[in-house]
């Protein structure tokens, strides 16, 4: 038996998803118009599947071995602000001075499959890193290799 709280929490997380999957069908209906927007939604299937089975999954595996120093965690942008959602990777220091190290990565694939990974230290110096590649070159491997690097210059300050 769940407490209230518990309980609460729960419903949050089924309303949360709920929203979540309307988004998703709303993006796919809004690229679903045209012979031109098909290749979208076929782009956009293949970066579900790039956030899905590889970029959260790493960033999951990767809280335990960060945990003593800070928090590592996925978020997926939807916003149509941007055409095709992007996978973001943050970390956040447990230390909470105004130098403490607080980052966060971007994957974001265009419409061609082009993508760009950025890198954004917010501190102690504002700094950001971009490097592009193609989606189809980001595999398991590669990706786990881009967070562990951005996670070590991150936690270096």
């Amino acid at each position: 038996m769940h407490s209230d709280a518990t309980s609460r929490l729960v419903d949050a997380v089924v309303r949360t998803r709920r929203m979540l999957d309307a988004a998703r069908r709303e993006a796919i209906e809004h690229f679903g118009e045209g012979a031109r927007d098909g290749r979208k939604v076929t782009v956009l299937k293949d970066i579900r599947d790039l956030h899905d089975r590889i970029i959260r999954p790493i960033t999951v595996s990767r809280q335990p071995i960060v945990r003593d120093v800070g928090t590592v965690w996925f978020q997926e942008d939807i916003d149509l602000v941007h055409e095709m959602p992007r996978a973001i990777v943050h970390f956040t220091s447990l230390d909470t001075g105004m130098d403490a190290p607080r980052a966060y990565m971007t994957f974001h694939v265009g419409e061609d499959g082009t993508t760009s990974v950025s890198e954004n230290f917010l501190t102690p110096v504002k700094t950001t890193d971009v490097r592009t590649c193609r989606l189809d070159d980001l595999d398991s491997e590669t990706v786990a290799g881009m967070i562990d690097r951005f996670l070590a210059k991150a936690m270096q300050g």
